[in-house]
């Protein structure tokens, strides 16, 4: 049997083009299928089934809820956002990412506690190496890493330093805050994904789209 290599390549997706779920407290931009918007060819990038930019107004939030068998890892891009579970409660802001292990089953609550000020994140989600395991919840504060420029790991299944962990050795999701003119070296990695926020990225590693917009890395084969 012949075998072929297929160059490496950049899919750009603009800010314009992604899912939109839209409502009177929520405004949610999706990299890929997800509710009711449904793309049979964009469902994920590698292990990346969920990469949501969302905003939610003060006071608002998502209710209590159910996950399973997820790994969710949440990174501030503006304002508070506060979690609620059985273990208890903390706040996300800016600099803060935590990782959410949904494992056999989980219920929690995400509310905006500011009485007016909007807050914004992206949520990424990866499936866990197996399924079973325990639910629970780690935060980590990597601010001084990002303060040293370029991307740096924030959530890592293979143990980098300062990272929350995730139970998949398969995914590393790398963050930056990049300033005017700074170029950034993209991690290797078998497939990668970008989401660009204004001044602040979050990412499987990635190619740097525009603002709003995102990219996914296609190794070559």
């Amino acid at each position: 049997m012949g075998t072929s290599t297929v160059a490496p390549s950049i899919q750009v997706v603009r800010a314009s083009a992604r899912l939109r779920t839209e409502t009177s407290w929520l405004d949610s931009w999706h990299c890929f299928s997800y509710g009711r918007h449904y793309e049979p060819d964009n469902t994920h990038h590698g292990l990346l089934v969920v990469c949501n930019d969302d905003r939610l107004r003060g006071s608002t939030g998502f209710g209590d809820h159910a996950h399973r068998e997820m790994e969710i890892i949440t990174w501030m891009v503006e304002g508070e956002l506060e979690h609620r579970d059985a273990a208890g409660a903390h706040v996300l802001c800016p600099g803060l990412v935590r990782r959410l292990s949904a494992g056999q089953g989980i219920r929690h609550a995400e509310m905006n506690p500011a009485g007016w000020a909007p807050c914004r994140y992206v949520e990424m989600w990866v499936p866990p190496e197996a399924g079973g395991l325990d639910p629970g919840a780690e935060v980590a504060d990597v601010s001084g890493l990002l303060a040293a420029g370029g991307l740096v790991p924030v959530a890592s299944g293979v143990g980098h330093e300062g990272a929350v962990r995730i139970r998949q050795p398969g995914a590393v999701l790398w963050a930056g805050r990049l300033r005017p003119g700074e170029a950034a070296e993209v991690p290797d990695g078998p497939t990668s994904t970008c989401s660009s926020c204004s001044a602040t990225a979050f990412s499987t590693p990635a190619a740097w789209p525009a603002p709003g917009s995102s990219s996914r890395g296609i190794p070559s084969v």
